[in-house]
Formats: C-alpha cells, structure tokens, sequence
C-alpha cells in the first residue's frame, strides 16, 4: 500500500518492536490491527510528508525467549 492510499478508515495491519530497553529482556514484537482515524498531510520543501493516527482494534504479543516479562 502507497502512503498516498491511507485514508480516514483504512484498516492496517502493522507490527510493533518493544526493544531490550524497555522489556528488560529480549525483544517483543506486538503485531496490530487497526484502522486510521487520521491523516496530515504537509509539503516541506517541495516534499509531501504524511502523518496518521490510527485505533487498534486487536494485537497479539509475540515474545522472544527468554522474555522477562
């Protein structure tokens, strides 16, 4: 999908990654479902940029091993 596609009501399916940082172990991976409820589009030096927001409506945590939390 092009980011000139999402529009409000798009549905998504992304995965997140939780670094070792923040999960005090290995990586955790959160695979997510959602939909945009936003879109912001700007031109920045002759350079459309675009930003989203977006609800998620389901996710599945994935942990490595040895996952600590």
């Amino acid at each position: 999908m092009m980011h000139k596609d999402l529009a409000k009501g798009t549905e998504l399916d992304f995965t997140l990654t939780l670094p070792t940082e923040i999960t005090r172990g290995t990586e955790v991976f959160v695979r997510a479902h959602g939909r945009v409820v936003r879109v912001d589009k700007r031109e920045d030096d002759g350079h459309e940029t675009i930003g989203i927001a977006a609800i998620i409506e389901r996710y599945d945590i994935i942990r490595g091993e040895g996952s600590h939390i």
